[in-house]
């Protein structure tokens, strides 16, 4: 298997196929002017990935190469503050789409302004160094990427057909285990089991082994009926937020892989510290 130079500093390991498929986005992307294809309608987005992940062939390539071309904005506008290591703003603050991408690896809480997210933002230029902005880019596309192949647009479906499975056939079960469970709706059901436990609907029961082995309903149960009136979950919210839980793995592997750095650098040794200690799955 051929590994790229960015996946052997650290991180997911990619294909040959998923590798060259990154430098081909960026080589295309070199000719996409951001001002016009960073800005969209947000149902028209959606509507964009539900006919991705139905289409097959080069139709469903030429989809992806739309969806990339789309937000490739926003991957250039984290790609400066990766490599500059400083905090973008506007008018003294911080710009709304990086606002967003920095709370994602804040805990619950922190007040993020311009210089509370300084050293956070540091944290993330030093995840990244020793890299040149190309490679940079390529590891940012790969997350995008790893979104877009995630989305199910009929997610609100799945997990209402999981509920009702519950309040049904598995009725007279005190714990629900997947593979029960599984065997009524077809397909696996550990994404919607894990969010009607965020949730509170539910309860996980951990084995001797630590792990969770099954779970129980909790006095919240049954979920209301507005729990599954928002319809398709929105596909640009849905690409963000799995891109920067992607994203969050990649440097936490890479800061593993590369303790070092760490040590090397002890004023930062706290700050990226805390981007392991601020890890959230999540909602969908």
């Amino acid at each position: 298997m051929e590994v790229s130079r960015a996946e052997k500093r650290g991180g997911r390991v990619a294909t040959a196929g998923s590798f060259t498929q990154t430098q081909r986005l960026r080589r295309q992307a070199a000719s996409w002017k951001i001002d016009d294809e960073s800005h969209f309608k947000p149902a028209e987005v959606t509507e964009l990935g539900r006919q991705y992940v139905q289409a097959e062939g080069q139709a469903k390539e030429d989809l992806l190469l739309r969806l990339c071309q789309l937000f490739h904005g926003y991957l250039m506008k984290y790609l400066v503050m990766i490599c500059q290591g400083h905090v973008p703003t506007w008018r003294d603050r911080i710009n709304s789409d990086t606002f967003e991408f920095l709370r994602y690896f804040l805990p619950k809480g922190f007040q993020l302004n311009v210089s509370s997210a300084g050293p956070y933002v540091r944290g993330l230029h030093l995840a990244f160094k020793g890299m040149d902005s190309g490679e940079v880019y390529d590891v940012l596309m790969e997350q995008f990427l790893g979104a877009v192949a995630k989305y199910d647009p009929q997610y609100t479906e799945k997990v209402k057909r999981v509920v009702e499975v519950i309040n049904h056939e598995l009725s007279k079960s005190k714990q629900i285990r997947t593979g029960e469970l599984e065997r009524y709706v077809g397909y696996d059901s550990h994404r919607y089991l894990r969010l009607l436990t965020r949730r509170g609907f539910l309860t996980s029961c951990k084995g001797k082994d630590g792990k969770v082995s099954a779970w129980v309903r909790s006095g919240q149960w049954p979920p209301p009926a507005e729990f599954f009136t928002s319809g398709a979950i929105g596909f640009a919210y849905y690409l963000q937020t799995w891109f920067r839980y992607y994203l969050q793995q990649w440097i936490e592997k890479r800061l593993s892989d590369r303790e070092k750095l760490a040590y090397a650098q002890p004023v930062s040794r706290g700050i990226l510290f805390r981007f392991r200690m601020t890890n959230r799955f999540p909602e969908s």
